[in-house]
C-alpha cells in the first residue's frame, strides 16, 4: 500500500504538467475561435451568431455549386457571389412562422443592400405564380427562389420552416437558424455589420 501511494504521489507533477501543457495547447489553437463551420477565425463571429440562436451548419464543404431559379426563370449560382454575405432563407407562404418574419427580412435587405450582402428566400414546393402573388402582395423586394422538388433543401439538410442558412463570403456556411426571428433586430444588424465589413 505504502509503495502504491508513493508511486502515485511520484506521478503526480506528470500528471499536473500534461495538464497544464493541455490548457496551454487549448489556449494557442486556432480553433478555439473558429465560428461553427467555416474557417474564418472569429471570436466575435461564433459570439454574434449564438446570440441570435444559431446552430452549427451540419457539413463543412462550400455550398458554391447549388443554383436555383428565382421567381422570373432566371437561374441564381451561388459560385456568383463570392465575396458577399449570402442570407438564405427556406420558407412556404402556408408556414405562419415564415410569414411572420418577412417584414423583418425586407427591413434588413433595405439597410444592407447595398453592402456586400445577398438575401435569398428559398420556397419549398409551391408554384411560381403563388409565390410571385405572395411577394407582390407583401412588397417585398428581396429574390425569391424556387426548390420545386425540395431537392435543394434536402441537400442541405432543412428539417424545419423557416430555417436561415448564413454564408460567409468565402462560401462556407456559419451556421443555421430554425424558426423566425426578428432579423432587423439589434443581435442581427450587429451580426451583419460584423460580418459585412470582414
Amino acid at each position: 500500500m505504502r509503495k502504491l501511494r508513493s508511486r502515485i504521489f511520484g506521478l503526480l507533477p506528470v500528471f499536473v504538467l500534461t495538464a497544464a501543457l493541455g490548457g496551454l495547447l487549448y489556449l494557442l489553437s486556432p480553433e478555439r475561435d473558429m465560428p461553427f463551420a467555416s474557417g474564418i477565425p472569429s471570436g466575435k463571429t461564433d459570439k454574434l451568431l449564438r446570440d441570435l440562436g444559431f446552430q452549427p451548419y451540419p457539413f463543412q464543404e462550400s455550398v458554391d455549386g447549388l443554383a436555383l431559379k428565382n421567381i422570373n426563370g432566371n437561374e441564381i449560382r451561388l459560385s456568383e457571389l463570392r465575396g458577399k454575405v449570402v442570407f438564405l432563407n427556406f420558407w412556404t407562404t402556408w408556414c405562419p412562422d415564415c410569414r411572420i418574419e418577412m417584414p423583418s427580412l425586407e427591413k434588413l435587405h433595405a439597410r444592407f443592400k447595398n453592402k456586400n450582402f445577398a438575401m435569398f428566400a428559398v420556397n419549398l414546393k409551391e408554384p411560381p405564380e403563388q409565390v410571385q402573388k405572395f411577394f407582390s402582395s407583401h412588397q417585398l423586394t428581396f429574390t425569391g427562389l424556387l426548390d420545386p422538388d425540395g431537392i435543394i433543401a434536402s441537400k442541405m439538410a432543412i428539417r424545419a420552416l423557416p430555417t436561415t442558412l448564413i454564408i460567409a463570403k468565402n462560401g462556407t456556411v456559419l451556421g443555421m437558424a430554425l424558426g423566425s426571428r426578428p432579423w432587423d433586430g439589434k443581435k442581427s444588424i450587429a451580426l451583419f455589420e460584423h460580418l459585412v465589413d470582414q
